[in-house]
């Protein structure tokens, strides 16, 4: 199978996943670590990402880096991950349980992380 067929092959699992169980991921009782844990972290490593660390990096080398506290604007933040190339920050992801209803202060908090 192709890089490409790979990849969709799992996001297809994943969405039909999440679509057979959404009353229960969307319930109070899911929480966001078994949303990162059931699909940001599989979506991540099919999209190429080294979210074990298999490389064997310290962590302020390693290509993701989970529960990162990083500088933001001169202000230490906490980021549920921060991904990178050639040692350098790139892009970070905030992780919010599907429950969760995505406010206008969620963009003002993702607004720190623009780099």
């Amino acid at each position: 199978m192709t890089a490409l067929g790979s990849f969709r092959a799992e996001l297809d699992r994943l969405v039909e996943q999440f679509g057979r169980n959404i009353r229960q991921y969307k319930s109070n009782t899911y929480d966001e670590a078994g949303l990162r844990a059931e699909f940001l972290n599989p979506f991540f490593r099919t999209l190429g990402w080294d979210m074990e660390n298999k490389a064997g990096l310290i962590p302020q080398y390693r290509e993701v880096e989970i529960e990162s506290r990083t500088e933001i604007a001169g202000r230490q933040k906490r980021a549920d991950y921060l991904f990178r190339t050639d040692r350098v920050d790139r892009f970070v992801c905030e992780a919010k349980k599907p429950a969760e209803t995505l406010l206008p202060r969620y963009l003002d908090f993702m607004a720190q992380f623009v780099m």
